[in-house]
């Protein structure tokens, strides 16, 4: 499932197909806003090799 956990797709799927959701799935675990808005500090050599630009 996406990181919208189906609040997007779900009505869709419900509609059109006459799938119904089993439960609520929530998110194996919440994500802190800390770790979510943190840049790393890695070396620009770094970034490209983790890109495969090189």
């Amino acid at each position: 499932m996406g990181p919208c956990q189906g609040r997007v797709c779900g009505p869709a799927t419900e509609f059109l197909l006459g799938w119904t959701p089993d439960s609520v799935r929530p998110p194996i675990f919440p994500a802190r806003l800390q770790s979510l808005g943190t840049v790393p500090n890695i070396e620009p050599a770094q970034y490209e090799a983790m890109r495969g630009n090189q």
